[in-house]
């Protein structure tokens, strides 16, 4: 695929690339009047004829008459040279694929924020615009300036591969999220509820369901039953797993309703082991009981035959799946037990818990923290008291090889090398420190290579140095005696 970077394509210089899928290249663009930044996606294809430019300006419009909180606007669209390209909000936090690395699993009250925002979005696209997403992926859930989450790629890709494939419905799509239908070429409205019933597993235990080859994929999401969460994630609540499970059953009229009501029972699950003492841990903050008034909705029935995969075979928005019956996405009201509490005193009584729990947390950090400070302490100090020791046992051993050298000498006439400073004497305080007593090894080298050679010395010239002494000594005799002589004679 070409490079895009530094060019112009309508009205949007593409400043640098954002990321490549498998059918498009996504670019920061800068509106060259305006100066506004967009998302400008450049699909991996050239159109060959009028054909399909009429195809693809067709499928661009209807993604772009998508209007909803979580989903992605398509801001303009057009076929410069052959290449299709689309205009799109620019999301500046980037995906929840990067926000959350697969392998680290999330509490489930971020769980249940998310899916019900993509649900929301997808519950729109299916009831109101009666469109099939096909590649639900936190890949393609972006976040949005205020942390909101908007999915994109609303069958954006089905354009890229059109021209290549005749199996279309067989190839769109992200293979460890697409449901068994989907795998066998006949996806329906609750295909997207099964991708995002993958993506909720993934984001409560770290991993998605099945994993492996394309062909193990194909046939593990075919045949392969879920493992359950628990098995994989003890902490779990069954009535959690049970829900997840219930979006993952292999034919789509034993899933939910619709994707809404998936969301709505995974948070009501959530809510639940909430107010179980010691169900869940902390992180749970944030989640409210929907009021009596909310628990049902009215979907606006469904007009015309089933709905239809932007971009299908026939590109003409003719019905895809004639002989599919898709069922009326009915919400069931919730089970209420007791009498039904204030959202408001729910999520407080929550976050005071959260907050007892974080201050708890907090304070053992603190008091683990100041027991390794005492530990380390204690060695540095004990480090120090046995250089002290080894100092001062140093020190004594350099006194003890002075003393012994002066001796010898002054024993072996040499007062006068007895007095000099052969050698620096030892300290007189005990070292305080690693460096003094590093001194101290010192000193005691430099001593004992002193003595010994004070020692050779001595062995050498012990007897001529006694002889020395007593001739200085008879020389000083004669030469008073020879003094006073000259005092006499001269007095005579």
């Amino acid at each position: 695929m070409p490079d895009h970077e530094g060019q112009q394509l309508g009205n949007y210089r593409l400043v640098r690339s954002l990321g490549q899928g498998g059918f498009a290249h996504v670019y920061l663009g800068e509106h060259i009047h305006l100066r506004t930044l967009a998302a400008v996606k450049v699909l991996d294809t050239r159109m060959s004829g009028s054909d399909e430019s009429l195809q693809f300006r067709h499928e661009a419009r209807v993604i772009a008459d998508l209007h909803h909180p979580n989903i992605v606007r398509v801001l303009d669209f057009s076929v410069i040279d052959n290449t299709p390209f689309l205009v799109m909000e620019y999301a500046p936090n980037g995906t929840l694929a990067k926000r959350h690395p697969r392998g680290i699993p999330l509490p489930p009250v971020v769980v249940v924020s998310y899916v019900k925002q993509v649900a929301a979005a997808l519950q729109y696209a299916h009831t109101q615009k009666r469109l099939i997403h096909l590649d639900v992926k936190p890949a393609n859930m972006l976040i949005g300036s205020n942390d909101e989450i908007l999915l994109s790629d609303f069958g954006i890709a089905l354009t890229a591969i059109s021209s290549r494939s005749q199996a279309i419905e067989n190839i769109l799509g992200t293979l460890p999220y697409m449901s068994p239908e989907h795998l066998n070429g006949k996806p329906s409205l609750a295909s997207d509820q099964y991708s995002l019933g993958v993506v909720a597993y993934e984001w409560l235990c770290g991993s998605p369901p099945f994993q492996g080859s394309h062909s193990a994929l194909f046939a593990q999401h075919s045949f392969a039953p879920p493992p359950s969460l628990q098995s994989r994630m003890p902490g779990i609540p069954s009535s959690v797993d049970q829900v997840v499970l219930r979006a993952l059953a292999k034919q789509p009229q034993q899933r939910f309703p619709s994707v809404q009501d998936f969301a709505d029972a995974l948070e009501e699950a959530v809510l639940q082991a909430l107010q179980a003492p010691g169900a869940m841990g902390v992180g749970h903050a944030g989640i409210t009981r929907p009021s009596p008034s909310s628990t049902t909705q009215q979907v606006p029935p469904r007009i015309g035959p089933s709905p239809f995969v932007v971009g299908s075979p026939a590109h003409t928005g003719t019905p895809f799946g004639q002989t599919e019956q898709v069922s009326e996405p009915v919400v069931t009201p919730l089970p209420n037990t007791g009498a039904p509490e204030h959202p408001l005193v729910l999520q407080e009584r929550v976050l005071i818990r959260q907050a007892q729990t974080l201050v708890q947390g907090y304070e053992l950090r603190k008091t683990d923290l100041q027991r390794r400070q005492r530990e380390e302490e204690q060695v540095a100090y004990q480090a120090r008291q046995s250089a002290m020791s080894q100092a001062d046992q140093a020190i004594e051993e350099v006194r003890q090889i002075y003393a012994q050298t002066r001796s010898e000498l002054s024993a072996s006439g040499w007062n006068w090398w007895a007095k000099a400073r052969i050698f620096t004497p030892p300290p007189e305080e005990p070292a305080r420190s690693l460096d003094a007593a590093i001194q101290v090894a010192t000193c005691h080298t430099t001593a004992a290579a002193a003595s010994d050679r004070v020692s050779a010395f001595l062995r050498r010239y012990a007897r001529p140095g006694v002889l020395f002494t007593w001739m200085l000594r008879l020389a000083a005799v004669v030469a008073v005696i020879f003094g006073l002589l000259l005092l006499w004679a001269s007095g005579s």
